[in-house]
């Protein structure tokens, strides 16, 4: 769903609102530093600390709920009583967005009794809806519904600046029934809502309306329904210049295209909306067109640009995690950057209080001397506190070195791998090469040798792919998107893109797939890795003319997904090897082919990061089946 008038987060429009209206309105924090250097009295720094907590509003939450904090401290018998309202509004938004729920709603409360008593309508409405919003975060959908309706009931002046347009209340009550999957409701009211977002002709509003309850019959498998209300959100949003808005209706017309199989308007959709996701940094949505553009492809059975989607994806979620990473390093330089305005405030405080110690230097000197018997008395606790906390480090330290001597034998391993299977293949290339380059050999030998290069080229191209996403998961940079899907998708598309060596090997490959699909809820991107080296595996160790079967049955919670094979199987001794951590340990295949043991370590990675397990049974000279599960729909 599109939010107002921020994009593609499931949650409500009110605390977004209240973001834009503080951002908006206020200096940038060196602005805040010299305004309470320069406040006249503690009325004054409260409102003061009361614009800082509205301006850091879902930039940083621990600076909203310190400035909220301090503004409640200092303003005491002050005449504005809103100012204690928003102060406590501020706050639990702070919270609530770190996840403190029990905090957050008692300072809702506390709001919603003053606002209540002093009937300030539009602040009341405001409060009841961050309750239902709060509500809405803990998934309690029943109790977010009724403080939405109450924020509907309240009647407020139009002109009150603090009212709450009625749109996106109703807009919240559109997310709820979606999230409880109520489609039709969510429909019904996200039209009640365009009716109001037209009378007041927000074009904005309209457009993400619309784009909502399309998406919404997009989401239970009604594209032509779908189709027109996408279509007209996109001529909201080009008329409006809303870049993003474009954006995202270009990604969702060519899913709309793609499941009514009309594969040229997709991609065509899909490509422009890939263009506008990396022009404005829109990586979430670029994620979801190259997989789209991946499914076209895939489908016409272009499997070149199929792939090329395929990396792409990855590469796009490579830079999401560093983006993440970059603003958690940023909002702890803005941290840092409002202790040092703090420090300057206080140090102009001391001054002050310094003069006016000077003024009896006799009580000054007493209350010096008093302190610091005090101090050397809690110094002394202190001491031995402290030494208690550094027996308990010392311990910590000895867990992590055994981490990182571990961590320093697995990157050996890795650097072996690199000198060895990498480095090795490319000097093979390089003679080959050269034999041909300088006329060496003759025609038929060149054509001999082609087909080695290109044979050898694709094992060191697998091998080169699977280094760059086990070093993804050792990094923790691979993030886990669980949806709703149907394994048999992920399924048969590797069976198609396995197809070609299975073939050269007369290797058959059956399932027990039937007509009714087998939900699972998990990363499909991840997933589909791991279907894709346990296929992999099987081909690599069947013999000529083998078989391979791929099972799949609802145990329980969870989906059992089993890929057997009867070709070599393993002894004892090589089971015990497969998923030691320190030991990538690879056979050749029935054929010759090579492996880097690299396969199975990221295959029991990816399925534990999805909450489920993977094990196998074996038997030398009997065949290998490997299983894993995921998490039932």
């Amino acid at each position: 769903m599109r939010l107002y008038p921020m994009k593609k987060k499931v949650l409500a429009i009110l605390l977004i609102f209240l973001a834009v209206q503080n951002i908006q309105s206020q200096p940038e924090p060196p602005a805040f530093a010299k305004q309470l250097a320069n406040a006249r009295d503690d009325t004054s720094m409260a409102k003061i600390y009361l614009a800082m907590a509205g301006y850091y509003l879902h930039k940083n939450s621990d600076s909203t709920i310190l400035f909220s904090t301090k503004c409640l401290a200092l303003y005491l018998g002050g005449k504005d009583e809103k100012v204690v309202v928003k102060a406590h509004i501020h706050k639990g938004i702070g919270l609530e967005n770190k996840g403190k729920y029990a905090e957050a709603l008692q300072s809702y409360v506390e709001a919603l009794r003053i606002s209540e008593r002093l009937n300030f309508k539009g602040l009341t409405a405001h409060v009841y809806s961050d309750i239902g919003i709060l509500y809405t975060h803990t998934e309690d959908y029943s109790h977010a519904l009724d403080y939405y309706k109450k924020a509907l009931t309240v009647k407020w002046d139009k002109n009150d600046p603090d009212s709450l347009p009625a749109f996106m209340t109703l807009l919240n009550i559109a997310t709820v029934y979606r999230k409880r999957q109520q489609i039709d409701s969510s429909n019904i009211v996200s039209l009640e809502a365009l009716a109001i977002a037209r009378i007041r002709k927000d074009s904005l509003g309209a457009a993400i309306l619309l784009y909502n309850i399309g998406d919404a019959y997009a989401a239970i498998k009604n594209p032509e329904k779908a189709l027109p209300y996408i279509k007209e959100s996109m001529e909201l949003s080009k008329g409006i210049g809303d870049s993003e808005g474009v954006a995202f209706c270009n990604n969702s017309l060519g899913i709309i295209y793609q499941s009514l199989h009309e594969y040229k308007k997709s991609i065509l959709n899909t490509d422009a909306s890939i263009r506008q996701a990396k022009a404005m940094g829109m990586y979430e949505i670029e994620i979801l067109a190259d997989s789209t553009q991946y499914i076209n492809y895939e489908t016409l059975k272009n499997y070149r640009l199929a792939l090329y989607y395929r990396n792409a994806q990855l590469s796009v979620k490579d830079s999401l995690a560093s983006v993440e990473k970059d603003k958690e390093i940023n909002s702890i330089r803005q941290n840092y950057e409002i202790e040092k305005k703090q420090q300057q405030i206080d140090l102009l405080s001391k001054e002050n209080e310094n003069n006016k110690l000077k003024r009896d230097i006799t009580l000054y000197v007493a209350i010096l001397v008093t302190t610091l018997l005090v101090s050397v008395f809690f110094a002394y606790r202190r001491i031995n506190k402290l030494r208690k906390i550094l027996e308990g480090q010392n311990k910590a330290m000895g867990a992590q070195n055994e981490t990182l001597q571990e961590i320093n034998e697995t990157k050996n391993k890795l650097f072996s791998i690199i000198g060895h299977d990498l480095k090795g293949p490319f000097g093979s290339f390089k003679g080959l090469l050269e034999l041909i380059q300088n006329n060496q050999v003759t025609e038929e030998e060149s054509k001999l040798y082609l087909t080695k290069l290109y044979a050898g080229f694709t094992e060191t191209f697998q091998l080169l792919d699977k280094l760059l996403i086990w070093a993804n998961t050792q990094m923790k940079g691979m993030q886990i998107n669980a949806v709703t899907f149907n394994c048999w998708q992920i399924v048969n598309q590797n069976i198609r893109l396995i197809a070609i060596r299975a073939n050269e090997k007369k290797i058959t490959i059956e399932t027990n797939e039937t007509k009714e699909p087998i939900h699972a809820v998990a990363d499909m991107y991840t997933v589909d890795i791991v279907l894709r080296n346990l296929l992999e595996n099987a081909v690599k160790f069947s013999n000529s003319a083998g078989l391979i079967k791929v099972l799949l049955t609802k145990e329980g919670a969870f989906v059992k997904i089993a890929v057997e094979d009867n070709g070599q199987g393993m002894d004892v001794n090589t089971q015990a090897k497969l998923f030691n951590k320190l030991n990538f340990h690879t056979t050749r295949g029935t054929a010759g082919e090579k492996g880097s043991g690299l396969g199975l370590h990221i295959t029991k990675e990816l399925v534990e990061k999805n909450g489920g397990a993977i094990w196998f049974e074996s038997a030398l000279g009997s065949g290998t089946t490997f299983y894993f599960t995921l998490p039932a729909a």
